[in-house]
């Protein structure tokens, strides 16, 4: 969850990391103790940044999901900003409204500057993935993507090729887990609350066996039901905590 705390007198200041694909890093900020309700905040790097243009495609033989990552770039070239990245942020959702439909989804984002950021959604018919190469003619992106540790910074996957002509380097140290990961043993919390995950895509909470459900395996973020989630789990939200927390 990359999640730490910092102790502020009465109060403890949760900090939740993470991404958020076209609005760069996150932060959920959640103060809780002492006197005050709890508060909770996001922060992004981006927060005006738009999103892609919606679109359904099945991804189903896609392995771009599996290279979901935060790639921020690595140079030193004055032509691009320090905080310039790369953003691949993969999700699934199952049993869309009205259809049996079960869809993969994966947004790739690009900030040249650390300020303003493009995101499209992968498109088999105009983009292609193959053998670690990312090919977007249209937007002209051309990366590669290597899975190889790297023990001087931590990083997973590596990442190298052109933007608009300009070469670029980068890797990143997240790596998805699938929903599948949480499965076994229920989580439960003192109010009785219980949940157990199934499996890819389904979880029983409280009783109840929701199989209509949104997975975000590089933040391991879980909501329900897909359309107009009201219940969010994860690095976002959690419906877990204990009574004082919720107020």
């Amino acid at each position: 969850m990359y999640f730490f705390t910092v102790m502020q007198g009465e109060e403890t200041v949760s900090l939740i990391m993470g991404t958020a694909a076209e609005q760069g890093f996150a932060c959920n900020n959640m103060v809780t103790g002492g006197e005050k309700p709890a508060q909770i905040r996001s922060l992004v790097t981006i927060p005006q940044a738009a999103k892609p243009d919606f679109a359904l495609y099945d991804l189903s033989g896609c392995e771009l999901a599996d290279f979901s990552g935060y790639y921020p770039f690595q140079f030193d070239i004055e032509t691009l900003h320090s905080r310039s990245f790369v953003s691949i942020q993969a999700q699934y959702a199952t049993l869309l409204p009205g259809t049996d439909w079960d869809l993969n989804f994966v947004a790739i984002s690009v900030s040249t500057d650390g300020i303003n950021s493009q995101a499209y959604y992968f498109n088999p018919f105009t983009m292609s993935f193959k053998d670690g190469i990312l090919d977007m003619p249209e937007q002209n992106i051309h990366l590669q993507l290597t899975r190889k540790y790297n023990p001087a910074n931590g990083s997973l996957v590596q990442m190298s090729g052109t933007i608009n002509g300009q070469k670029i380097t980068g890797s990143t140290p997240f790596n998805p887990v699938p929903l599948s990961a949480f499965a076994g043993q229920p989580l439960t919390n003192r109010l009785g609350d219980r949940l157990a995950v199934n499996g890819e895509n389904s979880v029983t909470y409280n009783g109840d066996n929701v199989k209509s459900i949104i997975y975000v395996p590089l933040m391991y973020i879980l909501a329900y039901p897909v359309g107009n989630p009201d219940v969010v789990m994860g690095a976002s939200h959690n419906p877990m905590f204990d009574e004082s927390e919720q107020e």
